[in-house]
């Protein structure tokens, strides 16, 4: 493989050299660069690869900087990190890394010099929004002008992180107007800190803007100064600057100042995106400061800041999570309620949280059933919830696993249907036939416009099958059945093999094992997903056989049941 990677290499005009820092295979050569403003259009270039170059994407280095690239320039890094000085690392997002095939080197390693072009050639036109952060927040060590951003500030929490070289401390909690005091209060104390209401914030100045056109001319951002920066500002535009001065020089951001022990935080918005530096005025100065910050604000120019750090924010709320997992469809922003917290109502509610469920929307889930000690073995919940109200626990529970949703076990009964019109979806997993039929019959008789969706989701055959009915306009919940109630959707294949499916003796439930209701709530999410994307209004069956013995029935319409007693006395 090596050698067919050496031999198209030469082709293009490379050599091989010597071992280079964690490379064995290293080349140079020439690429074309016909935007360069110089007479020669070719620009030196380093390709490395480790001992196995088919396992992972080789390394892109420049060997020379010449104008306009000796600037800041997009994904090309400071060569001063590195053992050499002359080599400056160029910096691949996932998106595009290529990977190398063995067999094929040629194709992929011409893309791959098709990307280094395309690079620099981004480096040449002005700097957008989207490629200030990636400068910034990814390629810069901690003693450039270190700034990280965070988008949308949709959740109540936030956490602020002060960056050093060696460690990652938490400096502070700053909360927005919607934040949810007892998911706050859990993470706090989860994480060992303090009550931030008894604390106080960073003195916080916020800049906006509505675009960034430029970068910083020079590199040479440090932990002494805050000058830079604020010369910085003076270049976006008179009133950035202008509003910085009348925010810090506030006697409510100078009290805050000497709260802080002399910190103080300055943010820059830029279209909903936030960044940030942490900084520390000198104890001589900041009494100065604090008495009188109108008149003292110009000698912030001054190395009179003891600390810079760039700080990372980190967005504590869940809806980033869910999207970077359910890209197009999820169940952020819906009103979902379940009936029933048993084995599979547990496994159901989980899974919808997992895709949003509670993110600015809210999940309210019912029962007035107790967790005992033979719920264990198959409910997702543990022994620590023994004796307590299985959707109060189950609303515990959830709480531990996220923060940022709006969540309520409601210990009772289902409601009348008419109760949960709010709600933009019911699901229930109660399994019990009397209550389906009867939730069914309220429904049909539900005088609403706003109807929400209801599935009914069970396990069958003794927990080797799952059914999912969604109500639709045609048939209905009793439509399963015969007008003697004989399904007219068998479980089995034969007859012989309902035997084996029997309560045991005393008992008012069937032991199936805990893979049933697990792959039913995940038929549970796939189907309501997939409903999101493409609504039906007919009434619809969805089967998922887990045995040989069932029979898998195929994903069809419900057409209604002749005379089903149910529907015509409605459609009457």
């Amino acid at each position: 493989m090596f050698n067919s990677l050496n031999e198209y290499l030469l082709t293009k005009g490379f050599k091989r050299v010597a071992p280079w820092g964690e490379h064995k295979f290293v080349f140079l050569g020439e690429i074309e660069c016909t935007f360069l403003k110089r007479d020669v259009k070719r620009l030196g270039v380093m390709i490395g690869f480790n001992a196995l170059p088919m396992f992972e994407k080789p390394s892109l280095f420049l060997t020379e900087r010449p104008a306009p690239l000796d600037r800041l320039c997009v994904h090309i890094e400071s060569a001063s990190k590195y053992h050499s000085t002359d080599i400056y690392p160029m910096c691949i997002l996932d998106s595009e890394a290529i990977q190398i095939d063995p067999y094929q080197p040629a194709g992929t390693l011409e893309a791959l010099l098709n990307i280094a072009s395309d690079i620099l050639k981004r480096s040449q036109e002005q700097i957008a929004l989207e490629e200030f952060e990636m400068e910034f927040a990814g390629y810069f060590g901690p003693n450039t002008f270190g700034i990280s951003k965070i988008t949308n500030l949709e959740s109540g929490l936030l956490k602020c992180f002060r960056i050093h070289s060696t460690s990652t401390l938490p400096a502070q909690f700053f909360l927005s107007d919607n934040h949810n005091k007892k998911q706050l209060n859990f993470w706090l104390k989860k994480l060992g800190l303090k009550d931030p209401s008894v604390s106080e914030p960073y003195a916080t100045a916020l800049i906006k803007l509505n675009s960034i056109d430029c970068l910083p001319s020079t590199p040479e951002f440090n932990h002494s100064s805050i000058a830079p920066y604020l010369n910085w500002l003076k270049t976006l535009g008179g009133s950035c600057y202008a509003q910085l001065r009348k925010q810090m020089t506030s006697s409510v951001f100078r009290r805050n100042i000497e709260k802080n022990n002399g910190s103080f935080l300055i943010l820059l918005e830029v279209r909903g995106e936030y960044f940030g530096l942490l900084c520390s005025l000198k104890s001589d100065f900041a009494g100065r400061f604090i008495n009188s910050g109108s008149r003292n604000f110009k000698a912030l120019h001054n190395p009179l800041v003891s600390s810079v750090d760039r700080i990372l924010f980190e967005d504590v709320g869940d809806e980033q999570g869910v999207k970077r997992n359910f890209l197009e469809s999820n169940l952020i922003g819906k009103n979902i309620a379940v009936i029933g917290c048993g084995t599979l109502g547990g496994y159901v509610i989980s899974s919808l949280f997992k895709a949003g469920a509670g993110c600015r929307g809210k999940l309210t889930f019912y029962d007035d059933d107790k967790f005992s000690i033979k719920n264990t073995s198959r409910h997702i919940l543990g022994a620590n919830y023994f004796g307590r109200n299985k959707a109060s626990a189950l609303e515990t529970y959830l709480y531990e696993q996220g923060i940022d949703r709006k969540l309520d076990g409601k210990a009772e009964s289902c409601p009348n249907i008419n109760d949960l019109c709010d709600f933009d979806i019911v699901i229930d997993t109660t399994g019990d036939y009397a209550f389906s039929i009867k939730l069914n019959y309220e429904y049909l008789a539900l005088q609403s416009d706003n109807k929400p969706l209801l599935y009914h989701i069970a396990l069958f055959a003794g927990g080797e099958s799952s059914r999912i009915f969604k109500m639709g306009n045609t048939g209905c919940y009793r439509c399963m059945d015969d007008k003697s109630f004989k399904r007219r959707f068998p479980d089995f294949k034969r007859e012989e093999d309902k035997v084996a499916i029997k309560k045991r003796c005393g008992e008012s439930y069937l032991p199936f094992p805990i893979s049933a209701s697990m792959r039913a709530a995940g038929l549970m999410l796939s189907v309501l997903l997939d409903e999101l994307d493409t609504p039906k209004a007919q009434s619809m069956l969805f089967f998922e056989a887990y045995s040989k013995r069932v029979k898998d029935h195929k994903n069809q319409e419900l057409v209604k049941q002749i005379d089903c007693p149910q529907c015509d006395f409605f459609r009457q």
